[in-house]
């Protein structure tokens, strides 16, 4: 994350936004925080919201009786609209990363994250704050300002995979990308930065992750955290073979590529996030850098809270 910047929504009369409910939010009752929402009415705004549903639910009791009670400016969708102002995930840090996956190919809005999860290192509001942001988004809207509420940048992982048939995929991610053996085999594996060949090295997998994702699943491996405001990569090895693997932080600008080597059992999954996978083989490769379209996140005192979670969770 980088660079603190006021809520700035378009000027215009419509404003559309998008909000993603975890499927706990969901079953709990979407009934709460949809009349919250329904407060949301700015003079001289014509204000409408999607509520990204699955499609299972569409078509329930539930959903039915709120939509028949509901005016017409609210909708529950299964797929991302083309464009939205403002966004709103409601869950805990897992719910931002299907969010994202979810507005795939769209461009990022400012986006209000509400914890309802445990850890919250990229949520930074509870639902007893969604009252407050919201209404001074409607002054600002009314008084046609800027808002006070700030943003903070999140820097995605832009994704690409070239496999040896040709064929090429392209996604992205918040956190890491992790690249792993389903059988527990060990893979050789070549990490490049740029055009450097920097490590190679036989593991059971590779993890490439953000600032975010430091605190994540890297953590688990003894993968070195990184403190907010340090925009790069890091990459870590699971069960590495032999007593000399050291994880490696790289600088921002910089491109990491890992080639997946020889082995005579399976291929190797590429997992974005715990959200979406591919299959790999040998000689296949990955590329991840930092996206140059980052998401800005509503926050306050990102840093502050950052070190306090990360301390309680570490005990550092």
């Amino acid at each position: 994350m980088s660079g603190l910047k006021n809520l700035s929504l378009p000027n215009s009369k419509q404003l559309h936004i998008l909000v993603y409910p975890s499927l706990t939010f969901m079953h709990s009752g979407p009934e709460g925080f949809i009349k919250e929402l329904l407060r949301f009415s700015p003079k001289e705004r014509e204000v409408t919201f999607s509520v990204k549903v699955e499609p299972s639910e569409l078509g329930s009791a539930a959903l039915e009786k709120i939509r028949s009670e509901s005016p017409a400016n609210l909708k529950f969708v299964t797929q991302c609209p083309e464009s939205f102002d403002l966004m709103i995930t409601l869950g805990g840090d897992g719910s931002v990363l299907w969010a994202n996956q979810f507005i795939k190919g769209r461009k990022p809005a400012p986006t209000i994250t509400i914890n309802g999860g445990t850890l919250g290192f990229i949520t930074q509001f509870v639902m007893d704050d969604l009252s407050m942001i919201l209404d001074e988004i409607s002054h600002a809207c009314e008084e046609n300002r800027t808002s006070t509420l700030q943003t903070k940048l999140l820097r995605k992982l832009l994704v690409r995979g070239l496999r040896t048939s040709g064929e090429s995929f392209e996604s992205s991610a918040i956190n890491e990308v992790v690249l792993k053996t389903p059988d527990n085999y060990g893979r050789s594996f070549q990490v490049f930065v740029g055009q450097a060949l920097a490590m190679e090295f036989k593991a059971d997998g590779v993890i490439v992750c953000s600032q975010l994702g430091s605190t994540g699943y890297n953590s688990s491996v003894q993968g070195p955290l990184l403190a907010p405001g340090f925009a790069g990569l890091t990459i870590s090895a699971l069960a590495p073979y032999g007593c000399n693997f050291r994880p490696l932080v790289v600088p921002e600008g910089q491109t990491v590529k890992v080639v997946i080597g020889h082995s005579f059992h399976n291929k190797v999954g590429c997992s974005l996030d715990s959200t979406t996978s591919f299959e790999l083989c040998e000689k296949d490769s990955v590329e991840i850098n930092l996206e140059a379209e980052p998401i800005p996140l509503i926050t306050r005192g990102y840093e502050e809270g950052w070190y306090q979670k990360a301390r309680s969770l570490f005990h550092m």
